[in-house]
């Protein structure tokens, strides 16, 4: 332990280090702040008001609409989003007179927002399909996810799907518990929103961090000291390891928990019991999870691609040498999936679906349609990629010792 922790104080000695670490921190505090003064709440005057203050008010306003959405309730929000359109505030000109008529459904937007993606285009949101709806329709709210899913899988998702897919989706959305219980999650849908960016600058972060733990002896001419030590290649090169190790763990937990500190202690941790079709950010997923199920598997997953694209640098690191080369790699393996994935190939997009990447941004792959079918057992990308990397992790741990260990000294 004594030799893995001088191996940490190692890396935080070089000032490149020390900066990136500050820049970390600051980055981490600054989505959480960012985050929390997105949200704003609109008082009875049409004024905005942001931050802690507006967090609490919205959810205040959303708490009289908490429940079962029943047939009942829907169509209660549907009639009093009616009485609202037809307001001398929603029909003015004047902004100031339309944001008071905005502030007078806040506390039911979130239903609303449900409403237009299941009676609206399943490929295209329509914010104001749900002002088209009467109180009627609400007795089909359930019916429609189906048949919404269904058209868009026949029709413009055709070629995409095998049938055994479509039924696939089909029964997950079949399967959704009814009626799903609302509660707002405003916390919680912020942080979801923010974790993909946050988890992708931390992965880049620990990689530069342990980049330099395996060339290091080499930039500064003692590799042949360090070797011909009698623990040189055994535990020596086992403490480099664990070093790299807790430096991309520390730094990934320590920055999450921060940030989800910030932004659920600041917003609440309300509806974290609700099921992600409950809120419009997971209403048309096919993974049927609560709330903080979906926190759980983006810490997990962040953490596992943290620590993958950690492990692939100090891979590089040992067998090149090069801490600038072992930076790049990870760095250009996360950048380039993303570039790749706006050609809208379906073929491609199935693989771009299981690359390590998606580990950083799991709330994404929560809300894609990327299926795989194993001798007629279809699973989603997320199943796959939650075992092959963390199995892929304990596999590198050995190679990158194997490979340090017989270096040859020049």
């Amino acid at each position: 332990m004594a030799v893995v922790c001088y191996e940490i104080r190692k890396v935080f000695l070089r000032t490149g280090s020390q900066i990136a670490a500050a820049i970390c921190a600051i980055v981490v505090i600054l989505f959480g702040v960012m985050s929390v003064n997105s949200i704003f709440f609109v008082d009875d005057q049409g004024n905005h008001i942001t931050g802690i203050q507006g967090a609490r008010l919205l959810a205040a306003a959303k708490e009289p609409w908490e429940g079962p959405l029943t047939a009942e309730r829907l169509a209660l929000v549907i009639e009093t989003n009616q009485k609202e359109n037809a307001s001398p505030q929603a029909l003015s000109e004047d902004i100031t007179q339309n944001n008071i008529s905005y502030g007078r459904k806040q506390g039911y937007s979130d239903i609303l927002l449900l409403l237009s993606d299941a009676f609206g285009d399943f490929s295209y949101f329509d914010y104001y399909a749900a002002d088209r709806l009467t109180a009627d329709d609400a007795d089909n709210f359930y019916r429609q996810r189906v048949l919404s899913l269904t058209e868009w899988l026949y029709t413009k998702a055709d070629s995409r799907f095998s049938p055994a897919e479509k039924e696939f989706l089909i029964q997950q959305f079949e399967n959704v518990r009814q009626p799903l219980y609302y509660a707002a999650a405003d916390g919680w849908d912020q942080l979801f929103y923010t974790a993909p960016s946050l988890i992708t600058v931390l992965a880049i972060m620990c990689g530069f961090l342990v980049s330099g733990i395996f060339s290091c002896e080499k930039q500064w001419k003692c590799d042949a000291v360090f070797f011909s030590s009698f623990h040189g290649r055994k535990k020596a090169c086992k403490a480099k390891i664990g070093a790299g190790v807790a430096i991309a763990t520390i730094i990934y937990w320590a920055s999450m928990l921060l940030c989800s500190g910030i932004i659920l202690g600041c917003m609440g941790a309300g509806g974290a019991n609700t099921m992600i079709q409950a809120q419009f950010f997971g209403s048309d997923s096919f993974y049927n999870i609560t709330v903080w199920q979906e926190f759980f598997l983006i810490l997990f997953g962040g953490y596992a691609g943290c620590l993958f694209f950690s492990l692939l640098a100090m891979l590089v690191s040992a067998k090149s040498g090069s801490a600038i080369f072992a930076v790049t790699i990870p760095f250009i393996l996360i950048l380039l999936p993303q570039f790749l994935s706006n050609m809208e190939i379906p073929k491609l997009d199935r693989l771009l679906g299981i690359l390590p990447d998606q580990l950083l941004s799991v709330s994404l792959v929560l809300g894609g349609y990327n299926l795989y079918d194993f001798s007629g057992k279809i699973v989603g990308a997320l199943p796959i990629l939650l075992v092959v990397y963390p199995a892929l992790c304990l596999v590198l741990l050995p190679v990158i010792y194997t490979i340090y260990k017989k270096t040859v000294v020049r």
